[in-house]
């Protein structure tokens, strides 16, 4: 499908991993700083898509 160098490659796994991490920051992080009750579900959810983030920055940078 697409062709990627390992430049490439390994800049967008960084951004992906980038991405996680302000996605738990926001949905895990941001509940302590607003005023809001903690949701469990916004937790599960935050580390859900940090994980998944994680899983494709590996995948990328694993393919050759």
């Amino acid at each position: 499908m697409f062709k990627l160098s390992y430049n490439h490659r390994q800049l967008y796994s960084e951004k992906i991993l980038d991405t996680g991490n302000i996605a738990v920051g926001a949905l895990v992080f941001g509940q302590f700083v607003s005023q809001g009750m903690f949701s469990w579900g916004l937790t599960i959810l935050g580390i859900t898509v940090l994980f998944i983030c994680f899983l494709i920055s590996y995948l990328l940078l694993k393919g050759e």
